[in-house]
């Protein structure tokens, strides 16, 4: 398994300014799985996801 850094941005309902990018971790085998995950844990209104990354 390997670490990736989620980076996203969130707004909040009611807010017209996005608020900061901020990142967090998640493990998977691949890159595609980290970005499958990412999504799928992102999937909500206001988050945009901006990149997935490997971390070493």
């Amino acid at each position: 398994m390997k670490t990736y850094a989620v980076y996203y941005r969130f707004t909040r309902p009611g807010e017209k300014k996005a608020a900061n990018v901020t990142h967090y971790k998640l493990s998977a085998m691949n890159l595609n799985a980290a970005r499958k995950l990412a999504f799928e844990q992102a999937n909500t209104p206001g988050v945009e996801l901006i990149s997935v990354k490997e971390v070493d």
